[in-house]
């Protein structure tokens, strides 16, 4: 599992600026315990216990953006290992939902739009009425969960933004959720990410795709 190395303690809500390269992006994210939300969860093909995450961001009106997109790191834990699934893989690494143009943007273009505008695609769309995406630029979503005891779910989020063609590293942050020996919440939140995480985030990147990372970033 990653080691903590931010400062920060783990923050249900919370908003900031990330400032860098050309970019000036205010971000706002909060996270919801869902385990009550039993009848959601069925529609959306998970099992309770779980978190939503929403991270929005806007990018200051004096910089010029060609593109914002969403890359997000996953490790999922069961009694302390990597799970995997029965024929599976370890869920560590890169986390890309539904792609297959070898980009490792966490969304198709057209489920990021649609995310974006309030209306979107799959489980995003069953989860509208738990975000407003008004007046921001970037929206990011995640719904995960698990029925397993002694489970940990960590991520770090990162937004990059294109300029000349090339993608650049705008903000980044960190979430987790836990459970206990009997399946309940045991700990769940949201941090800014550390240096130490996007290097984790960064050579996950490299490793699965190293043709992006050495045009970009």
């Amino acid at each position: 599992m990653l080691p903590d190395t931010s400062p920060d303690s783990w923050q249900l809500r919370g908003s900031g600026v990330w400032t860098g390269m050309a970019s000036s992006v205010s971000y706002q994210f909060s996270i919801v315990d869902t385990s009550e939300m039993v009848p959601l969860h069925q529609r959306i093909g998970t099992t309770p216990t779980g978190i939503f995450v929403v991270i929005k961001a806007a990018i200051g009106a004096e910089y010029g953006c060609e593109a914002l997109n969403w890359i997000e790191y996953t490790g999922a834990y069961l009694n302390g290992a990597p799970y995997t699934p029965p024929g599976g893989w370890p869920w560590v690494g890169i986390n890309v939902g539904g792609r297959d143009d070898g980009c490792p943007y966490s969304e198709t273009e057209e489920s990021q739009k649609r995310t974006i505008e309030g209306r979107g695609m799959g489980w995003r769309g069953a989860v509208r009425n738990l975000y407003d995406p008004q007046g921001f630029d970037g929206v990011f979503l995640n719904w995960p969960a698990s029925g397993s005891p002694n489970w940990k779910h960590e991520s770090i989020v990162v937004l990059v933004g294109r300029w000349d063609g090339v993608d650049h590293v705008a903000g980044a942050l960190r979430y987790m959720f836990s459970t206990d020996e009997a399946g309940n919440l045991d700990e769940y939140g949201a941090k800014p990410a550390s240096q130490a995480d996007l290097e984790v985030w960064r050579q996950a990147l490299v490793a699965g795709y190293p043709q992006y990372a050495r045009n970009n970033l």
